[in-house]
């Protein structure tokens, strides 16, 4: 998080862009999709497999 954080500052004055808030909801969106794609990795490791509900 702190790399992150660290590139955010320095592009902001490097490039001149303005910090624009995404919101809660695109971070959340964006955590699920991400423990979505371990999942299924994780699944097919152990020869399983993901079903929708």
């Amino acid at each position: 998080m702190a790399h992150q954080l660290a590139r955010l500052v320095y592009r902001m004055p490097r490039y001149g862009a303005e910090y624009v808030e995404k919101g809660i909801e695109h971070y959340e969106i964006k955590f699920r999709l991400q423990r979505i794609k371990w999942l299924r990795k994780e699944a097919k490791s152990y020869n399983l497999q993901l079903i929708p509900t």
